[in-house]
């Protein structure tokens, strides 16, 4: 049998290959793992980072990734180098026989580094990849836990840009616990204005090698904000639609502070040195930043914006001291009574963040009612 490849584009779990090596195949969805690749196509090379242009990533109907057309899109994979005889284990475990995904032939732009400079070069190169036709018009379904869990594995294993990661993928897959602690306490390229952690935007996008791997990986700045939640933001539906590409991080503890309503029938925190503040505390894009400020009422005075220290909880037994975006009302103190509407998202909020229920009830229940 011969031993041509195929270049195959993987931007799930599996990457697809480029035509003028092997086999050329290029992934996106659950194949960006090294390890699920290598037990699907046991040859299979990945040879760089890619991009698809005028498609969007999403979450099919089925809970799995796919690639939608779309003008101002794009999609970053992983071009590997596949052997011609195992494109049919691969495709079994794709599903192609079964109507589940089909192939697409298409152009992609491997990012590759240029020996002769420091640069790197964007090389277009045709190659194949998997397309589910059938559900792209559909709902998506939530991915199940396993699926989120090879997902975060590829991601890790083939690093695309942050920033597309966190405004393409996040939307439907969340991070690891791990990954959360580690995006909120370890952001690379990070500096501090006042205490706030946030990614330079000025700085140029860079790519570089992979060392692990191999892989060329391009890397760009990802603006971020620690922000801490203590009122209906705790609601991830609410945050969800105010904020698309905030990411939890996990449960916070604001120190020397009481939880309260302002005479508007809103959250609030005030100063009390005997008293602390549970919330959570998220990620989020500059984008994000300016919509909560919109909808806080910052331009009004109705909120101020403060850098606090907050205490970042983790479910492996430790904590850090992080600096956090707290919105403040700054209307005197008082026991008001919140608006009727309020109460319901604040309940909602409660049952997402699930914080220590002695302390829901001796703090936030003579204001809001269970329900």
């Amino acid at each position: 049998m011969s031993s041509v490849s195929s270049l195959y584009f993987a931007v799930g779990a599996v990457v697809h290959a480029l035509s003028w090596l092997p086999n050329a195949l290029r992934q996106y969805g659950s194949n960006l793992s090294l390890n699920q690749m290598s037990r699907r196509a046991p040859s299979a090379i990945p040879v760089s980072l890619a991009i698809l242009h005028h498609h969007r990533w999403v979450i099919s109907a089925r809970g799995l990734a796919n690639i939608v057309p779309s003008p101002d899109h794009v999609v970053y994979g992983v071009v590997y180098s596949l052997p011609t005889s195992q494109i049919a284990a691969l495709d079994d475990a794709e599903g192609v026989s079964r109507g589940l995904y089909q192939h697409l032939h298409t152009d992609v732009e491997m990012i590759l580094k240029d020996l002769d400079s420091t640069e790197c070069k964007q090389v277009p190169i045709p190659c194949w990849t998997y397309i589910d036709r059938q559900s792209s018009q559909s709902p998506p379904e939530i991915p199940s836990a396993e699926y989120v869990e090879c997902i975060n594995n590829g991601i890790q294993d083939a690093k695309p840009p942050n920033e597309w990661v966190a405004r393409n993928i996040r939307v439907f897959i969340p991070l690891s616990p791990s990954q959360l602690l580690q995006a909120a306490l370890q952001v690379p390229g990070a500096y501090t204005t006042g205490s706030v952690h946030f990614r330079s935007s000025s700085a140029p996008s860079s790519s570089a090698p992979n060392s692990s791997t191999g892989i060329v990986v391009a890397t760009g700045p990802s603006p971020q904000t620690l922000y801490f939640a203590y009122g209906s933001n705790l609601w991830l539906k609410q945050m969800a639609l105010r904020c698309p590409n905030s990411v939890k991080v996990g449960t916070g503890i604001l120190y020397s502070h009481k939880w309260g309503i302002t005479s508007r029938g809103y959250a609030n925190v005030y100063p009390s040195s005997n008293h602390v503040v549970y919330g959570t505390v998220f990620t989020l894009l500059e984008a994000d930043e300016v919509e909560l400020d919109r909808y806080e009422g910052v331009s009004g005075g109705s909120y101020i914006k403060k850098d606090l220290d907050v205490e970042l909880l983790s479910t492996e037994g430790e904590s850090k001291m992080i600096q956090c975006l707290v919105y403040i009302d700054p209307s005197p103190k008082g026991h008001f009574r919140p608006r009727k509407e309020y109460i319901h998202r604040i309940n909602s909020g409660l049952k997402d963040a699930d914080l220590p229920a002695k302390w829901v009830q001796q703090n936030i229940r003579p204001f809001v009612p269970d329900q």
